[in-house]
């Protein structure tokens, strides 16, 4: 109902900015957000333990890899140091080549290589970005880390 709606709304409009804002706090967990959180323990630890299967190890090696916010998460989960040697030795290279592409990327800023076109490394600041502190899209606003 639209009156309702708004009458309540009126009612929160006449509080001052921090009794509004403490009003609006949750008051309960969002049931979405605890699914979304198992189902990415769950993954983390697949991804942890059962790296060593050729298949994961192969889908990984394949991928962009993870973000840091993951990849710690994985490294805390991995139940030994073969496995995490394995997750090391797969991400060091998805890490040295964004470097290489934010490297080729600041190189043809210099005014040496104005003429020079720019391709796939156009991006490489923003994949910079969400690798080293995960996708917003993905963590949410309330992201633990």
């Amino acid at each position: 109902e639209p009156n309702r709606a708004t009458s309540a709304f009126s009612r929160l409009r006449g509080a001052s900015g921090s009794s509004l804002a403490n009003r609006l706090e949750p008051t309960g967990g969002c049931m979405a957000c605890a699914a979304l959180e198992r189902a990415e323990s769950q993954h983390v630890t697949s991804i942890a333990e059962h790296i060593t299967d050729q298949r994961l190890h192969d889908a990984y090696a394949a991928s962009d890899g993870l973000c840091l916010p993951h990849f710690r998460q994985v490294l805390r989960a991995a139940p030994d140091n073969a496995r995490i040697d394995l997750l090391t030795n797969l991400q060091m290279p998805k890490w040295r080549a964004l470097k290489a592409e934010l490297d080729m990327l600041a190189a043809k800023y210099d005014v040496n290589h104005a003429d020079e076109a720019v391709g796939a490394e156009a991006d490489s600041w923003r994949r910079a970005l969400i690798m080293v502190s995960g996708n917003r899209d993905v963590f949410g606003v309330r992201r633990k880390t």
